[in-house]
């Protein structure tokens, strides 16, 4: 599968992960299957169970999720390379956002079974999957702290023009 092994390359110079070879990357999601994706065709949908981890070799996905009133929101744009599906394999909680090709788009999906195996190898591809899993997820919670900090931030700076407003009302 060369065009894995080109997306892996691409993923890891993107993503450096220290002790993690792009042979043995590819090694472990070699044990997956290629999938062509169509615009608009559904990956997984929130709510549904984990069932694999994707790699995204081409293309971009979508992620839809829900805002407050309950009405479709796109949370995220995926482009090539990236991961994607791995939280709720890991965890085995439902999906939290259905994933959807952008455009034509082409993953590499590894299943439950193949991952949960090589993960519990002490093997260089069981390695190079930890820490790529360990890396991508501390990545997500980077981000998911930086939109946290930005909307306080927001919300601070809201507060503030009210304030004074208000005290501009009362004579202050």
């Amino acid at each position: 599968m060369p065009e894995l092994r080109l997306a892996v390359d691409a993923y890891l110079a993107a993503r450096p992960i220290r002790g993690v070879r792009a042979d043995d990357l590819a090694d472990a999601l070699s044990h997956g299957t290629l999938i062509d994706l169509k615009p608009g065709q559904i990956i997984c949908s929130r709510g549904g169970q984990g069932h694999a981890l994707f790699l995204l070799i081409s293309g971009e996905v979508r992620v839809m999720g829900r805002d407050r009133r309950g009405q479709p929101r796109e949370l995220a744009t995926i482009a090539a390379p990236g991961m994607f599906g791995h939280v709720a394999l890991i965890d085995r909680s439902p999906r939290s956002a259905t994933c959807v090709a952008a455009a034509p788009a082409l993953v590499a999906s590894l299943g439950r079974a193949s991952a949960d195996r090589i993960l519990a190898e002490t093997s260089a591809a069981g390695t190079a999957l930890r820490r790529v899993l360990c890396g991508s997820l501390c990545l997500q919670l980077g981000q998911a702290n930086d939109q946290l900090h930005a909307l306080m931030s927001e919300r601070d700076a809201d507060d503030t023009v009210e304030v004074a407003a208000m005290s501009t009302l009362i004579g202050g």
